[in-house]
């Protein structure tokens, strides 16, 4: 329960039910023996997980404890089911960039590794905004730096 604490060391209590608490980890973990022994709250088929891991923000909606929140390295999850599955919220976009870097193009792109999610490059703008498919994959795994040629030779 403590892997990692000084960035996983939340706990959400239902504000419904305080016997049950909810604790972000590399995964989500509920209790619902006010804390004394936890299990895996993952959601999905067979068991699987249905949202990114890393969970770093767990909400829980004061009026109907059926709805949570999850902020995740993978972006933002919603559940009405208390856990049991989760939808990813595609309209909002959200990366955590290790590093960023850009180029002298207008309008400048924007090159950078995100934590869990790859190393990309994409337009830093665009008439009527940025959509995703805009945004290059340069390397899968973990984020690193990346950098434009500061010399580019065209054919």
């Amino acid at each position: 329960m403590t892997w990692r604490p000084f960035y996983f060391a939340d706990v959400v209590a239902d504000p419904k039910d305080p016997d049950r608490v909810y604790k972000g980890g590399l995964g989500l973990s509920v209790s619902d023996d006010r804390g004394v022994r936890f299990s895996a709250l993952g959601g999905g088929a067979r068991g699987g997980r249905a949202y990114h891991s890393d969970v770093h923000a767990v909400w829980i909606d004061p009026r109907n404890a059926e709805h949570l929140a999850l902020g995740t390295d993978g972006g933002v999850y919603l559940s009405y089911d208390r856990g049991s599955t989760w939808r990813l919220c595609e309209n909002i976009l959200v990366g955590q960039f290790y590093h960023v870097a850009c180029d002298d193009a207008l309008p400048y792109n924007v090159y950078g590794g995100l934590q869990d999610n790859g190393t990309w490059a994409g337009p830093s703008a665009r008439s009527g905004g940025v959509p995703n498919r805009l945004w290059e994959t340069l390397l899968g795994g973990d984020g690193f730096w990346a950098f434009p040629d500061a010399n580019p030779t065209y054919s």
